[in-house]
């Protein structure tokens, strides 16, 4: 401890005010760094829930999209199924026009038959 004089001529301890000086340089060091740490942990943190905000948008996303997915699917599903069931009427349809043409022919050849039997019929009644 040295002992000088201050302008107003009292000791002074300077090592005393030196040590005080250096303790609350070390107090406010020590607080800077606390609030550092804080300051870290805290931006950690707010980074933890923004990464957590961002996780659950996706998810919320990925949930839409699998929504969506299923709906095209059911709907290319029952697309489908009206599409082979129009096909199968068509195809029945087909058949059946098909199936009432060659019965008309085979009406026709029928009824031409019985024509060309009833002239028969008139003829050997005729002649018999």
């Amino acid at each position: 401890m040295i002992s000088q004089n201050n302008w107003c001529h009292e000791p002074v301890l300077t090592s005393s005010a030196s040590q005080d000086l250096d303790n609350a340089s070390q107090e406010i060091v020590n607080n800077s760094q606390l609030n550092l740490s804080n300051v870290s942990y805290t931006s950690i943190e707010t980074q933890t829930e923004d990464q957590g905000e961002e996780l659950k948008n996706i998810k919320k996303q990925l949930k839409q999209c699998q929504d969506k997915h299923r709906q095209l699917l059911k709907y290319n599903r029952d697309k489908t199924l009206l599409q082979s069931i129009n096909y199968v009427k068509k195809e029945k349809y087909d058949e059946a026009v098909q199936l009432i043409v060659s019965q008309k022919e085979d009406i026709k050849k029928l009824n031409s038959e019985v024509r060309e039997l009833t002239y028969q019929l008139i003829n050997c009644e005729t002649f018999c």
